[in-house]
């Protein structure tokens, strides 16, 4: 089983996108704070909370450290 599957299984894009939303909100950043601080675009991080872009898990690395968290507050432990 690929890790794509194994993440599929336990998190769906919906459900990560409004995990990092809420994070985002907490912290509160705009979508294009966030954006600012990834290297992508406002848009792209509107496509990832709402949950209808597969990510990319460098692009989530990258989130992860901008919010100040570890991927695995985001991401249920196997």
């Amino acid at each position: 089983m690929n890790n794509s599957s194994l993440l599929s299984k336990k998190l769906s894009r919906k459900e990560l996108g409004r995990c990092i939303r809420n994070i985002r909100h907490e912290r509160k950043y705009t979508q294009a704070d966030l954006a600012d601080l990834v290297g992508t675009s406002c848009s792209h991080i509107n496509k990832i909370e709402s949950g209808s872009l597969d990510l990319r898990l460098s692009t989530l690395v990258s989130i992860c450290n901008a919010l100040n968290i570890e991927v695995s507050d985001v991401i249920p432990k196997f």
